[in-house]
C-alpha cells in the first residue's frame, strides 16, 4: 500500500472517530437538555419549559417527544394560539401530536374546528381517547344534551366530570328580553331578575328620585315648568338607560356562567390528561 494511500485510510479513520465522538456528545447534551426541561415541566415552570422544549426541537427536529412536550407547555400556560400557529408544521398522523393540537383547538373555543379535523383523521386515536376526545369536544362546545348522551353510551366512569354535565344541564339562563320588559314595568327590576342587585336598587332609586322631583315642579309650576322638565329629561333617560341595562345585565350573567363552566371543564380536562 502507498504512502499516500496509508495517509488517507489514517485520515478517514481518524474523521471516523471524531464523527463518533461528536455524535456521542450531541447525545448527551440532548440528554442533558431534555432532562432539564421534563425538570422544569415537572416543577410547573411550564413558560421555562417551553423555552427549553423550543431549544430541543430546533436543534433536535426528528425528536417528536421534544414536540409533544413543546405542545404540552404550551397548553398548560393556555398558549392554543401558538399550537394552532404550529398546525400546519404538524403531523396529525401521529397520536399525540394530533390529540394536543385537538385539545388546543377546543379549550381555545373552537370545538367544532376540532371535531372537523378529527373526522379527518379517524383511524388515528385508540379507541378510548377518540371516545374521551369526542366527549370534550361537547363539554368545551357546553352542548350538555350531547355530552350526557355520549357520557352514557361510551361507558366513561368519571363522576366529578359527570357531575359538570349534570350541572351544565341544570343551568339556567336568562332572558334579555325578559329583563328589559320587567325593568319597562318596574324600573330595576330587570336588573334584580339577571342577579344585578346593586345596580337594579340604584336604578329605582334614580329613576323614582327625578320622577318625583319632575312631579313636584310640574305641580308647583304647571307645564311651563323649566325645573319639571329638566328633571323629567333625566327621568326618561335613566328610565331608558335602565332597560338597556338590564339588557346587557342578563346578557352579562349568561356569559359569566357559561365562563365558569369553561373554566371547570377546561380544569377537569387538564385534570384527565395531566402530565
Amino acid at each position: 500500500m502507498t504512502f499516500p494511500m496509508q495517509k488517507m485510510l489514517v485520515f478517514i479513520c481518524l474523521m471516523l472517530i471524531k464523527l463518533t465522538i461528536v455524535a456521542q456528545d450531541l447525545k448527551k447534551d440532548s440528554l442533558q437538555m431534555s432532562g432539564f426541561a421534563r425538570f422544569l415541566y415537572d416543577q410547573n415552570l411550564y413558560e421555562f419549559a417551553a423555552q427549553e422544549y423550543e431549544r430541543l426541537t430546533y436543534l433536535y427536529p426528528l425528536d417528536k417527544h421534544h414536540l409533544i412536550m413543546l405542545l404540552k407547555s404550551y397548553r398548560k400556560l393556555n398558549q392554543y394560539d401558538k399550537i394552532e400557529q404550529k398546525g400546519s408544521t404538524l403531523s396529525l398522523d401521529d397520536d399525540q401530536i394530533l390529540k394536543e393540537y385537538l385539545l388546543s383547538l377546543a379549550l381555545n373555543e373552537q370545538a367544532d374546528v376540532a371535531e372537523l379535523i378529527y373526522s379527518q383523521h379517524p383511524n388515528v386515536l385508540s379507541s378510548s381517547d377518540a371516545r374521551r376526545l369526542e366527549l370534550d369536544f361537547k363539554v368545551m362546545k357546553q352542548d350538555w344534551s350531547a355530552a350526557d348522551q355520549l357520557y352514557h353510551k361510551f361507558g366513561i366512569q368519571d363522576a366529578g366530570y359527570y357531575a359538570l354535565i349534570r350541572k351544565g344541564i341544570a343551568q339556567k339562563y336568562k332572558s334579555p328580553w325578559k329583563a328589559g320588559l320587567l325593568s319597562g314595568i318596574l324600573p330595576g327590576s330587570g336588573r334584580l331578575y339577571a342577579k344585578d342587585t346593586k345596580d337594579g336598587i340604584i336604578s329605582f332609586i334614580f329613576i323614582a328620585t327625578t320622577t318625583y322631583q319632575a312631579y313636584r315642579r310640574f305641580s308647583k309650576g304647571g307645564i311651563k315648568s323649566a325645573g319639571g322638565w329638566i328633571y323629567g329629561g333625566f327621568a326618561t333617560g335613566f328610565y331608558i338607560a335602565n332597560i338597556y341595562g338590564s339588557v346587557n345585565a342578563a346578557k352579562k350573567y349568561n356569559k359569566q356562567q357559561k365562563a365558569k363552566l369553561h373554566a371547570e371543564g377546561k380544569n377537569h380536562i387538564d385534570l384527565y390528561y395531566g402530565n
